[in-house]
């Protein structure tokens, strides 16, 4: 009996290639967080031009982000946010949230944001929780400070729970019922 004996070259990632690999992975990752960064400036513009804010600083704020100046924006929306414009409050949240060692600052801000009653800071804190953040905890938090957007006729936040009832995410059952209750909610907010 004749045997086959075909070797298969199995050689391990080189150093190289494995460098390679996490260079790619963390670059990924960076950008992935960059663009939840940038949808959240984004909203924050919308909403600050859907209540007709004025040339003011928290504009000039604003505009530097939008230009990728986030350090100049930082000396105009800290005084803002002291004062409690909510605007800066959430702006600062995302500005910290990335960074590990202020995690708990954005955190901080994200709070006292919501802490105005204001729908479009509880979306804000919604999502951070349940899609940044996540694990069962952060997650359940999040879908409660939805839920109270929601009902304040966000209708971001009432699509957001729609696709989670619909999808059963995390800690949410598949419910298709509440998912069109969402969706409707949604609709006619």
């Amino acid at each position: 009996m004749k045997s086959h004996n075909k070797s298969i070259n199995y050689a391990p990632i080189g150093a190289g290639r494995a460098k390679d690999a996490r260079r790619l992975l963390l670059r990924y990752v960076w950008i992935m967080k960059l663009k939840f960064i940038f949808i959240g400036f984004v909203i924050l513009l919308n909403f600050a031009s859907a209540i007709g804010a004025t040339d003011s600083d928290i504009d000039k704020a604003l505009a530097l982000i939008k230009s990728g100046n986030f350090v100049q924006a930082l000396p105009i929306l800290v005084p803002l946010a002291d004062e409690g414009d909510v605007e800066a409050m959430i702006a600062l949240g995302y500005y910290y949230l990335f960074e590990k060692e202020n995690q708990s600052k954005s955190l901080g801000w994200f709070r006292k944001a919501v802490l105005t009653g204001n729908p479009q800071a509880q979306l804000h804190l919604g999502l951070v929780l349940a899609e940044i953040l996540g694990g069962n905890d952060n997650f359940s938090e999040g879908v409660e400070w939805l839920k109270k957007s929601a009902f304040q006729g966000n209708k971001t936040a009432a699509t957001k729970l729609a696709a989670y009832y619909y999808t059963g995410r995390s800690t949410i059952n598949k419910d298709m019922i509440l998912s069109e209750w969402w969706r409707n909610r949604a609709k006619n907010n």
